[in-house]
């Protein structure tokens, strides 16, 4: 009996173990990921970057970063009921990651659900995760402003759909481009002279 004991403390130690290189290793593809991801916005490259953090979802669906991001490019893309379901996911996974609450308000307003995107900022103002970060706190501020603007019919600020195609490439000078210095103008001298 001590020895089926034994047994099962070693199977439940190499189980932990196990289980602590997975979670590694599911972070490690998962920072990959959304690195390349934001290496791929930066590039304006949106349908790769959604893949890429959508491969990041796949290693951690339990960190609400990468929802966050496919999200806040579905807005740049106009493409406001999917940037939704996004931002619920992440919040969903994580109540308490506080960047999706005013993204997630401005998208509503955009779709002019005030009711909703009210009712959202003001739950959000109340928890404490939000009331310690003060970033996120201003903007629940500024939306809840922007909320009462869109619902009086004045303007607010729309975000602009992205420029179709991958941003290119910067040319690289070639030595046919490269710009050379000028030249000093000849000056003749007198014969003789040095």
């Amino acid at each position: 009996m001590r020895r089926n004991s034994n047994l099962s403390r070693m199977s439940l130690a190499c189980i932990a173990s196990l289980t602590i290189i997975a979670t590694t290793a599911c972070r490690s593809e998962y920072k990959r990921y959304c690195d390349r991801g934001k290496e791929l916005v930066t590039e304006e490259r949106y349908d790769e970057a959604i893949a890429q953090y959508q491969l990041a979802v796949k290693a951690a669906p339990q960190e609400p970063g990468a929802y966050y991001r496919i999200g806040k490019i579905l807005k740049r893309q106009l493409k406001l009921d999917e940037a939704i379901k996004y931002y619920r996911k992440a919040l969903e996974v994580n109540p308490d990651y506080v960047d999706v609450y005013p993204a997630l308000a401005r998208v509503l307003v955009l779709k002019s659900q005030f009711d909703e995107a009210t009712k959202l900022v003001n739950d959000a103002l109340e928890m404490t995760s939000v009331k310690q970060d003060m970033k996120v706190e201003r903007d629940l501020r500024q939306a809840l402003v922007e909320i009462d603007k869109a619902r009086k019919g004045k303007p607010i600020k729309r975000p602009s759909p992205p420029a179709a195609g991958p941003k290119p490439a910067p040319a690289r000078a070639t030595s046919s481009t490269q710009p050379t210095a000028p030249r000093p103008p000849a000056t003749a001298t007198p014969k003789g002279k040095p």
